[in-house]
């Protein structure tokens, strides 16, 4: 329990350090990207969905690397940048999450600032991955929700 506490709170504490709107824990499951934590603003709702595209969500589940997106604009007509688009989001960050040597999943954040998400995010979510791939690789209760 303890786990599942510090996993839910986790996008809470990301969003006010980086001065964001929104931050998700996903884990891969089956070819999808599943919500385990969140911190969206008021009246979004975030539901599974399959990672394709140039996202920042799925460029780190096709690669395995941290990816940026400084604009949204920027990348025209794909899948996920019109949900970001929708959801007014601008600029987004995101790191993967790996749990003994395997995809376990991403954490995302993004904002609707007119300026891009400060430099330096990658790493601050890296460091949070490595907490949530600690917790996970410790426990088999890191299921969504």
């Amino acid at each position: 329990e303890i786990e599942r506490r510090h996993i839910a709170d986790l996008p809470q504490q990301l969003a006010a350090e980086l001065g964001v709107d929104c931050a998700v824990i996903f884990s891969f499951q089956g070819g999808r990207a599943i919500p385990m934590a969140t911190k969206l603003p008021p009246g979004q709702r975030l539901a599974a969905f399959v990672p394709e595209g140039n996202g920042a969500v799925a460029t780190v589940f096709r690669t395995g690397a941290a990816a940026r997106i400084d604009s949204y604009e920027r990348l025209g007509i794909d899948r996920m940048a019109h949900v970001a688009r929708a959801g007014s989001y601008r600029s987004s960050v995101a790191a993967p999450i790996i749990v003994d040597d395997a995809m376990w999943g991403a954490i995302l954040v993004a904002t609707t600032a007119d300026e891009a998400i400060a430099r330096g995010a990658e790493a601050i979510l890296t460091r949070a991955a490595g907490e949530i791939a600690a917790e996970a690789a410790q426990t088999s209760v890191l299921v969504p929700a």
